[in-house]
This record gives C-alpha cells, structure tokens and sequence, in this order.
C-alpha cells in the first residue's frame, strides 16, 4: 500500500503543552481543543490489523475519547484512495467501532476555531455534548 506523497509534512513532533507527540498542526490544535472541552483522551492507543485485497496492513486512528475514535485528516489526504480503503475496511471489520474523520483546514488556528468545523456537523456536535455532561456525571 502506497503511503502518501505528503507524509512527513504535518508538522509533527512533541508539544509541550500536550504533553506528547502528534503527527500534525491539526492534531496538536484538536488535542488542546479535548483538552479545552474538558475531555480524557488518548492519543493513538490502538491499532487494527485490516486485510485490503488480501494484504495486511493497518489502521490507527488519531484519538479515542470515551468509546469513540477521531481521525484527523487534511482536505488533500481525505480524499486519497488509499486512505478511503483503509476507512471503508476498518468500518467493514470493525463494525463495533464508531469514528468520525474530521477534515482540518487553514481556519484552524486555535482551538477555538474548531468549534466553526464541529458545528457543520451535527451529529459530532451532538456527541461532544453528550461526552461533556458524562464527564460532568463523573466528576
């Protein structure tokens, strides 16, 4: 499977005001936005195995938040084929699992900016307030 012409170019590495790594600017400014939201994340703790046209290769999503995975894309790297693949197979061989690919853009200078992208998608905002009065209950 062929990775991307543009990998390597997200401005990884370690934020200090994370307090880990993340492969780009968009996942470091959606990392301090969980945070800003009050909601435990962990930052790629699995990967899943998928079998595509009998090769093995595998997937690992950017974030998991209470039951639920976040892939962060760019509006280049979402549209790949080899990427599309990889979504449709895990969604296929891991039915259980729920994701959501949320698709980073220039807009996205702060967390804040984040609020405008999970606003165009309803069902995600939905979900963000149900995470938030769960983390609410537990407190």
């Amino acid at each position: 499977m062929k990775l991307s012409p543009k990998v390597g170019f997200g401005k990884g590495g370690f934020r200090k005001d994370i307090g880990h790594y993340v492969r780009s600017s968009y996942e470091h400014i959606f990392a301090l936005w969980l945070i800003h939201q009050g909601l435990y994340y962990k930052y790629e703790p699995q990967f899943f195995t998928l079998n595509i046209n009998n090769e093995v290769t595998t997937f690992t999503p950017d974030f998991w938040v209470n039951g639920y995975w976040f892939e962060i894309k760019n509006s280049y790297n979402i549209t790949l084929s080899y990427f599309q693949e990889k979504l449709k197979q895990f969604k296929l061989q891991y039915p259980d699992e729920v994701i959501f690919i949320i698709v980073g853009d220039s807009t996205w200078n702060n967390h804040e900016a984040i609020n405008v992208t999970i606003s165009n998608l309803p069902e995600l905002a939905e979900l963000i307030v149900m995470l938030k009065q769960v983390v609410c209950i537990k407190d």
